[in-house]
């Protein structure tokens, strides 16, 4: 029951005697050194890499053996994207270090979810597109999809199979549209909201999507985009071809952000399909420049005619601000200690000068030896004077 192994990297076969009793979960979840199950339990498929139950439900799989050996066919340099049939590993992208559109991450930017549910999709715990959406792999620069099951082919228009690396079967994405792109046309929310929820997605291949200002800003660069209820199989692979027509190259990443270049005829919103977050910050040419929000919840930014070099950085927000109210907070807490320790010293010093200046005892002051015995004599003499009286009375 449950996941008794946790995330266990070390695992690598795991034997089941046939008596043992599966159910409630995946017990091998996060395994990610598990290559192969054996024994003789009903459940290990011939095999031995998957655990299906007599209902052919799958319930878990083992493939680390193909996470350094599985590669994808020839793509250049090209940035891509995979995805996997909901039956697959949710994170198969992260296992084969592959950008991938299905996955599952608690935490993601506020413009994911706003994007998915524009079109009548939700999104939770998990990105996971409905399948029969096939152009908003498109629209997201899905170039392959992978199927570790290897059991059947997808009923996808536009992907071919095209062979299998590493027991991962794979098909591409002939409609394939790079990261990023440009548009002739926009449409307004008005327009976008009046198409049936189950079509909307499509839309993001014939047209931009701006605001009001936005608009007023840049709507003389582009057409008001006409709905001519064109939605069929053909249009879309039409509307592909346009946007593969202008594309930037030499895409790179890496923690930090991203860069890019593109030769436009005319000046236009150079879209990108990374999502929108505070924290972005873009630069045209060595310039920075504002970042639209567009497409719901992407990015686009404004470039001339020409070419031009673009560049996106990333930085949290309040990260700087965090940094600096940490370095203060320790140089403060010095300042504190040091403080406290001069103070202390301080004390300790004035109480041993109080001791060595003290005020004079009884014994009074004097000057020499004879002057101490003659004040001792004295005070002895006192005592014995005051014991007489006492025993007189």
């Amino acid at each position: 029951r449950g996941s008794p192994f946790g995330a266990n990297s070390s695992l690598t076969t795991v034997e089941l005697p046939e008596q043992v009793e599966i159910f409630g979960g995946n017990p091998f979840m996060n395994c990610e050194g598990l290559i192969k199950f054996t024994g003789n339990h009903p459940y290990i498929s011939e095999d031995g890499k998957c655990l299906i139950s007599p209902e052919g439900k799958l319930i878990s799989y083992a493939c680390a053996s193909t996470t350094d050996e599985f590669e994808l066919p020839e793509h250049g340099d090209v940035f891509v994207r995979i995805d996997t049939p909901k039956n697959n590993r949710e994170n198969q992208g992260l296992m084969l270090s592959l950008p991938s559109i299905r996955f599952f991450h608690t935490v993601v930017p506020e413009s994911i979810t706003k994007f998915y549910e524009s079109f009548g999709s939700t999104r939770t715990v998990r990105s996971e597109p409905d399948p029969e959406k096939v152009w908003l792999r498109s629209f997201l620069s899905v170039k392959y999809m992978i199927d570790t099951k290897n059991d059947r082919s997808p009923d996808w228009t536009g992907f071919e199979y095209v062979g299998q690396s590493a027991d991962i079967s794979i098909w591409e994405n002939k409609n394939y549209i790079p990261i990023g792109f440009i548009y002739d046309s926009y449409m307004t929310l008005e327009q976008y909201n009046d198409v049936a929820a189950e079509k909307r997605d499509r839309l993001f291949l014939q047209a931009i999507l701006l605001s009001e200002k936005q608009i007023e800003k840049y709507g003389d660069i582009y057409t008001n985009y006409t709905d001519n209820d064109v939605y069929t199989d053909s249009a879309m692979e039409a509307a592909c071809k346009a946007r593969r027509e202008t594309t930037v190259k030499d895409f790179a990443y890496d923690s930090k952000g991203f860069s890019c270049n593109i030769d436009l005829k005319e000046k236009t919103l150079v879209f990108f399909t990374v999502p929108y977050e505070d924290g972005w910050t873009a630069y045209v040419n060595g310039k920075q420049v504002e970042i639209e929000r567009v497409n719901v919840g992407f990015m686009a930014v404004l470039c001339e005619a020409g070419h031009s070099e673009i560049e996106f950085k990333f930085m949290p927000v309040g990260f700087r601000s965090g940094l600096m109210i940490t370095a203060v907070s320790i140089f403060l807490f010095i300042v504190y200690l040091s403080v406290f320790a001069i103070i202390g010293a301080a004390k300790k010093k004035r109480a041993g000068n109080e001791i060595v200046t003290a005020e004079p005892t009884v014994m009074g002051e004097f000057n020499n030896d004879d002057e101490l015995d003659r004040r001792i004599d004295s005070i002895i003499g006192d005592i014995i004077t005051e014991n007489d009286g006492d025993e007189k009375q």
